[in-house]
């Protein structure tokens, strides 16, 4: 059953996650290289009714759980100058342990794209 299919109620859902991110970049001195990393960490949903999604939602809503995630990446990176790198690639993030009604691990586990700008001394 989808907390989607409820027409009369406005459903507010919060999610969040935060973690370590560990990161290999293959080959940094080539113009275009690769980089593959992986986040491990933790991170809460909750979701509720509220007629006004400014409402204050942590403390109040009817579901909460905590879950673990790990999203690992992989990407392409492009040196434009010798302080300055874009890299843009592709993510799976993978929730476990989000025991909510009608909020599944799988419905919060996706594919998803990023595009970074890394600035600094490489």
């Amino acid at each position: 059953m989808s907390c989607f299919n409820k027409p009369d109620n406005d459903l507010s859902i919060q999610f969040g996650y935060d973690g370590l991110v560990l990161e290999y970049i293959g080959q940094p001195d080539m113009l275009v290289h690769y980089s593959v990393s992986v986040l491990i960490g933790a991170g809460g949903v909750g979701y509720g009714y509220y007629p006004d999604f400014n409402d204050s939602f942590y403390g109040n809503a009817d579901h909460i759980s905590a879950f673990f995630v790990l999203e690992p990446a992989a990407g392409a990176e492009l040196n434009v100058t010798r302080f300055f790198r874009i890299n843009g690639g592709i993510s799976y993030r993978l929730v476990s342990g989000a025991n909510l009604p009608w909020l599944s691990d799988s419905d919060q586990s996706s594919f998803s794209g990023f595009l970074t700008f890394k600035f600094g001394k490489f």
